[in-house]
């Protein structure tokens, strides 16, 4: 039987063994509901602050003066922004906040905190946001060397397959299988594009958490008019580094391959077989298969006719479908969430899904901010249109949308990338939260034969309630990067202006500072086949209005080790120094850890300022007990540089059915006990 809603497909499966599985959905919940019952201090009180964290931009140049800016829209237990002036705390693991370091705080203005960040190196940053009573989120950044990849439309992967392609979720693994070509018909492969990239090949899979495409059988890859024939591919999208397998003299050998160019090198080492091994999807219980996928880097995946599958069984087909890459959930927007935490909808209805356009309705009742404990109740209404457009020049992508149209908070927010030629680059934002507070910031980024300019600039003023504004403008020229002759290190100096002007009925304040700094830094080295290493070092010195002139300086140093598959570790020390020492610290020790098993997992974040003791920890621990039960840890720690914080551990017992879990947790922090039926997390 085949049940439509909106466009929406569910399959529901007349076959023998429904009362078998009704029976096992009764003693499931008579288990997790004797555990409750047995558990003592079971408080429901009001949850803690929620945060939800966004980006004026995807991206930024990884070349310490290109910023983009951090928004945390912060609401309390009950779903309400919370009043101005809610300090919210920012740390990263790459790159540095404005006029602070690897730690910095900002207040709220309705309901939102935004900050400033930059970075010298390239790379995913990771940062959190927290504020003083248990609110806390996490999001991802990418700082690169390549200014195309600062066009969001400009960077999606594209995979078509004749025969099988299928996603899985808990592995983050996008794997295509070319249709066996029959007697007299012509043979068929996989099709995967990404910017001006084509992979063909008989069998491909990407690792979406690393970036990395493993290709096999007879593969082609073509960039511009350059090619390469291989029996197998390793490339990483992002850095270009790659290796294959290629014929010569009709033997195999292993070679490196300059990622842009597809230049071949004899790999005199060899190259370790790991590279090319492809993860074993026969144990997966959570795919979906689609006609076509599209994969944008870091950030989200888009299914065309997808299929829901959980173990082997069908769950339901959709027209459209978008899954954020770091979703912990394989459909967190469909069905009901029902439990001690009350009933939830989240709903999106995709009215247009392309590769340069998405079109969505989101409708929501008991919406859920952050975690399950802040929880707004009645409707809410969201309508959201992406747009972009990719040709060879000339390239934009952008997003605009209401929020909350149904209540008195509503907002409105507009983002905008565009390039014009092949040296110029510019991003936009414009955020009217709430509709009580205007927000505008804009980048442009040129090239000027060796040079590269930045000019960047924000302002912003209250409409309603006590009078704020504030505006922000800066500058830099910088050389292009030379190679330090002797050396694989490069240098490239610069210089900075910058002005900041803030005016309230308190108070009123103006800083002009100019800068002058040179800056070195070290690709990837690669210390053995597991292990890489990056450095970077900025020293200059900085004038200003203010009487705080003095010596700046800025050194990182970073190591990352491979421990197979898409597991890795990832270590860093920065230092800062600024002409007023930053009260957040200056040396700052980051760590995170991801690896993934047949069934458990790991994930850990860590960042540590040596000399202020601020902290910022999460743990997530997932074990299968078997083969619908799961039992999960997630602890989080915040430490803050003026004193106190908060630690909170979140135990879980999961049991899966019909693509949905069944979740008993406990919070430490809540003293508070949930058993909810919500979207199947893996």
């Amino acid at each position: 039987m085949l049940f439509r809603f909106n466009g929406m497909s569910f399959a529901h499966n007349r076959a023998q063994g429904h009362p078998a599985r009704f029976g096992s959905v009764c003693r499931s919940l008579a288990i997790l509901w004797a555990i409750a019952s047995m558990l003592p201090g079971a408080v429901y009180a009001a949850g803690p602050p929620t945060i939800v964290l966004s980006t004026s931009r995807y991206a930024a140049l990884s070349d310490g003066r290109d910023s983009l800016e951090i928004i945390a829209e912060v609401r309390d237990g009950s779903g309400r922004f919370v009043p101005d002036g809610t300090v919210v705390t920012f740390s990263t693991n790459l790159g540095l906040f404005a006029d602070a370091g690897g730690s910095a705080r900002a207040e709220t203005r309705s309901g939102t905190a935004r900050i400033r960040i930059s970075s010298q190196q390239k790379g995913a940053a990771t940062l959190t946001a927290s504020v003083t009573g248990g609110g806390f989120q996490r999001m991802e950044v990418l700082f690169t060397d390549d200014p195309a990849d600062t066009i969001e439309g400009n960077a999606y992967v594209s995979v078509e397959s004749s025969g099988t392609l299928i996603y899985a979720a808990a592995e983050r693994t996008i794997e295509a299988i070319a249709r066996i070509a029959k007697e007299g018909e012509a043979a068929s492969d996989v099709r995967l594009t990404y910017r001006n990239l084509e992979i063909r090949a008989e069998r491909l899979q990407i690792d979406c958490s690393a970036n990395v495409v493993r290709a096999s059988g007879s593969v082609r890859a073509t960039i511009v008019k350059k090619g390469l024939r291989c029996a197998r591919l390793y490339y990483n999208l992002l850095t270009g580094k790659a290796y294959a397998i290629v014929e010569k003299d009709r033997t195999l050998e292993p070679v490196t391959i300059a990622g842009r160019d597809l230049a071949e090198t004899a790999a005199e080492q060899g190259v370790a077989p790991k590279y090319f091994e492809m993860a074993d999807l026969a144990e997966a219980k959570l795919i979906i298969a689609a006609h076509h996928i599209r994969l944008f880097p870091g950030d989200k995946l888009q299914f065309r006719r997808p299929r829901f599958y959980d173990g082997g069984d069908h769950l339901f087909t959709l027209a459209y479908y978008s899954l954020s890459l770091y979703s912990t959930q394989l459909f967190t927007d469909q069905l009901l969430t029902l439990g001690t935490e009350g009933v939830g909808v989240d709903l999106p209805l995709y009215y247009d899904l392309t590769p340069v356009s998405k079109g969505l309705v989101r409708v929501r009742y008991g919406e859920r901010y952050g975690s399950a404990y802040a929880i707004r109740p009645g409707f809410a209404l969201d309508v959201l249109q992406s747009y972009a457009q990719t040709p060879r020049s000339g390239r934009y992508s952008g997003e605009y949308g209401f929020t909350g149209l149904t209540r008195s908070d509503w907002g409105f927010r507009w983002t905008h990338s565009q390039e014009f030629g092949t040296d110029t680059l510019t991003s936009l934002h414009f955020d009217l939260p709430q509709h009580r507070s205007v927000f505008g910031s804009g980048n442009i980024s040129h090239r000027l034969g060796n040079f590269r300019l930045g000019l960047s600039g924000s302002a912003h003023t209250t409409l309603t309630g006590p009078t704020a504004v504030g505006s922000y403008a800066s500058a830099y020229l910088e050389t292009r990067p030379a190679k330090i002759k002797g050396t694989p290190a490069m240098i490239a100096v610069g210089g900075t202006a910058t002005t900041t002007r803030t005016s309230s009925a308190a108070s009123r304040t103006y800083t002009l500072s100019e800068g002058l700094q040179v800056r070195m830094f070290t690709p990837s080295i690669q210390i053995n086949r597991a292990t890489s290493l990056t450095t970077a070092l900025t020293v200059g010195h900085l004038w200003n209005n203010t009487g705080t002139s003095g010596s700046t300086t800025y050194a990182t140093i970073g190591a990352t080790r491979s421990l197979g598959g898409s597991s890795a570790l990832n270590l860093a020390y920065d230092y800062v120094h600024l002409p007023v020492a930053s009260v957040d610290g200056s040396h700052r020790v980051s760590l995170s850890l991801g690896t993934t098993e047949s069934r458990w997992g790991l994930y850990l974040y860590n960042t540590y300022m040596l000399d202020t003791q601020a902290l910022s920890f999460i743990g997530d621990l997932q074990f299968t007990l078997a083969p619908r039960w799961r039992f999960g840890i997630s602890a989080s720690v915040q430490e803050y540089v003026a004193g106190g914080g908060y630690s909170e551990l979140i135990f879980g017992l999961a049991r899966n059915i019909g693509g949905r879990d069944i979740v008993l947790s406990y919070s430490t922090y809540l003293r508070k006990v949930m058993l909810n039926l919500e979207a199947a997390h893996f």
